[in-house]
C-alpha cells in the first residue's frame, strides 16, 4: 500500500500495473519494457519472465476459473499492451494461451468478470471490447465517445460495467450491452472500485477527496476529505469494511465505510523503501521507511499497526526477513546493522564495524550468517548468534551496493559502483569470479533458485544474465 513496494529489479523500463496471486505468495508485474514479470513475494526473487508483447504492458489481471482461482499449477493471467492486443497466459508454462486481437490503439485498462468467462478491455481508440476468455472471440464492442478511460470495474455479481472516463462513470448492463445510466462526478476520475456487496462505488478524485456513491434505488453520496493531492488509487478490504487510498500527497489512508471517518494514516518521512510479507502467513507486513529510520509491522488481518522497530540514527537502507518469520535484519546509513525480533518487536543486537553507510545486506540459506555491503568498500560476513565479525572482504574500488548469497553453497554476489559484479568464496576469503561493465555503476544484483544463474543491474537500467560456470556445490 505505500509509495513504493519491496524493491524488485529486473524490468528495463518503468512498470505500468501488478496483479497478485490469490494465494499472496506471488507478484506480476507489467512493464514498458514489453514483458510481464512473475515474483517470489517473500524472496523478493524474480521466478519467471512472460515475453510475447509487441509494446508496452499496461494492465494486468488474474483470471479465475467459474468463479475459483485454480491452484498454482493451472493459475491464468491477462495482460493489455500498447500494441493493441491481450494475451492470456499460463503462469506455470510460461506460454500465452490466446492473443486477443481487434483493437486498434493501446489498451490501458482492463477488467475480469468474478467467473472469469469475460474480459472487457478499453483502448485509447475509443471501444471497450468484451472478449470470451475460453475461445478468445470478440463478443460485443462499445463505445467510449472517443473519451479516455481511466478506470474499469465489474459489479460481484458480473452483470455491470462500470467505466470511469473523464468527470463522469457511464454503466453497461454486460448481458443485454445496453448502457443503464451515466453518473456524473464533479472532478475527474482516476479510479473506481465496487464494494464486494455491490451497494457503494467508490471512486479516486483528482480533487484530493474519494466519493463514495450508494448504487440503490436511493442515491446517497458521501465524500471522504483529508488527502492534500489528487487521490489516484482506491482499494476495499476483503470485508468490504474499509477502504484505502492511495494519493500525489505520497501518504495512504484507511477509512472506515461505516463511520465515513479517516482511521490511519501512512506517511514515512521519506520513500517506502520496502514491504515485505512476514513469511509463513504473510499475514503481516513489514515496512521499512528510508528516512525516518524506523520499521513498521502491519497486520493484515485488522488492518492495523502493530508494532514499530526503533533504533537506527541514520536512514535505512535495506531489511530482510528471515524465511522462519522469527527475525527481521535492517542495514542502515548510520554503518551499522541491527537484527530484530518480530515476536517481541525487540532489537536482539547491533553489528557495528563498518566506515561508511551500510547499503545491503543477506543472510545465508542456513540462517547462521549474515552479509552486510557498504559505502567503504567491504562486505562483512558476521555471525548472526553471537553477533561477532567473522571476516571482511576486499577488493571492490567503490561502494559496494548490493549482496546476494548462493543457497547451499559458501559462496556470495556483490555489485558496486566500480561496476563489478564479483563472486566470492567464503571459505577461501577470495574472488573466484568477476564481471565488469563499462562506464556504468551496478546497483543490484541477484541469485535465481538454480544457483547458477545470476542477474545484474546497472545505473543505466540495462540488466545483465549471467551465468557460474565450474563451480560444483559444497
Amino acid at each position: 500500500m505505500g509509495t513504493e513496494l519491496k524493491t524488485l529489479s529486473g524490468h528495463t523500463e518503468p512498470i505500468q500495473a501488478i496483479a497478485i496471486t490469490p494465494d499472496g505468495q506471488r507478484i506480476v508485474s507489467a512493464s514498458s519494457d514489453s514483458t510481464l514479470k512473475v515474483w517470489d513475494l517473500a524472496l523478493g526473487t524474480e521466478l519467471k519472465t512472460l515475453s510475447g508483447h509487441q509494446g508496452s504492458v499496461f494492465a494486468v489481471a488474474m483470471l479465475p476459473r467459474d468463479g475459483e482461482f485454480q491452484p498454482k499449477s493451472g493459475q491464468q493471467i491477462v495482460s493489455a499492451s500498447s500494441d493493441g492486443t491481450l494475451k492470456l497466459w499460463d503462469l506455470e508454462s510460461e506460454t500465452a494461451l490466446k492473443t486477443l486481437s481487434g483493437h486498434a490503439e493501446s489498451i490501458p485498462a482492463i477488467a475480469v468478470t468474478p467467473d472469469g468467462q469475460k474480459v472487457v478491455s478499453a483502448s485509447d481508440d475509443g471501444t471497450i471490447k468484451i472478449w470470451d476468455s475460453d475461445s478468445g472471440s470478440e463478443l460485443k464492442t462499445l463505445s467510449t465517445n472517443s473519451r479516455s478511460v481511466f478506470a474499469m470495474a465489474i459489479a460481484p455479481d458480473g452483470h455491470q460495467l462500470f467505466v470511469a472516463s473523464s468527470t463522469e462513470v457511464r454503466v453497461w448492463d454486460l448481458e443485454s450491452y445496453s448502457e443503464l445510466e451515466t453518473l456524473p462526478w464533479h472532478s475527474e476520475v482516476f479510479d473506481i472500485v465496487i464494494t464486494p456487496d455491490g451497494q457503494w462505488i467508490v471512486s479516486a478524485l483528482e480533487d484530493n477527496t474519494i466519493k463514495i456513491r450508494d448504487l440503490g434505488s436511493s442515491p446517497q453520496q458521501k465524500t471522504l476529505s483529508g488527502h492534500t493531492d489528487s487521490v489516484f488509487d482506491v482499494a476495499i478490504a476483503p470485508d468490504g469494511k474499509q477502504v484505502i487510498s492511495r494519493s500525489w500527497d505520497m501518504t495512504v489512508k484507511i477509512w472506515d465505510l461505516d463511520s465515513m471517518s479517516e482511521l490511519e494514516t501512512f506517511s514515512g518521512s521519506g520513500k517506502l523503501l520496502h514491504t515485505i510479507p512476514i513469511p509463513p502467513s504473510g499475514k503481516e507486513l513489514i515496512w521499512a521507511y528510508e528516512w525516518d529510520k524506523t520499521v513498521k509491522i502491519w497486520d493484515l488481518q485488522s488492518n492495523s499497526e502493530i508494532g514499530t522497530l526503533v533504533g537506527h540514527t541514520d536512514r535505512i537502507r535495506d531489511i530482510v526477513v528471515t524465511p522462519d518469520g522469527r527475525l527481521a535484519i535492517s542495514a542502515s546509513a548510520d554503518q551499522t546493522i541491527k537484527i530484530w525480533d518480530l515476536e517481541s518487536k525487540s532489537e536482539l543486537g547491533t553489528l557495528a564495524g563498518h566506515a561508511g553507510s551500510v547499503e545491503a545486506v543477506a543472510i545465508t540459506s542456513d540462517l547462521q550468517t549474515v552479509i552486510s555491503a557498504s559505502a567503504d568498500k567491504t562486505l562483512k560476513v558476521w555471525d548472526l548468534r553471537s553477533g561477532l565479525e567473522l571476516q571482511t572482504l576486499v577488493g571492490h574500488t567503490d561502494s559496494v551496493t548490493s549482496v546476494a548469497t548462493i543457497a547451499n553453497r559458501e559462496q556470495i554476489i556483490s555489485a558496486s559502483v566500480d561496476g563489478t559484479l564479483k563472486v566470492w568464496d567464503l571459505e577461501n576469503r577470495e574472488v573466484i569470479a568477476r564481471f565488469r561493465v563499462d562506464d556504468s555503476a551496478l546497483y543490484t544484483c541477484a541469485v535465481a533458485p538454480d544457483g547458477v544463474t545470476i542477474v545484474a543491474g546497472e545505473a543505466t537500467g540495462r540488466l545483465h544474465f549471467l551465468r557460474l560456470e565450474g563451480v560444483k556445490d559444497e
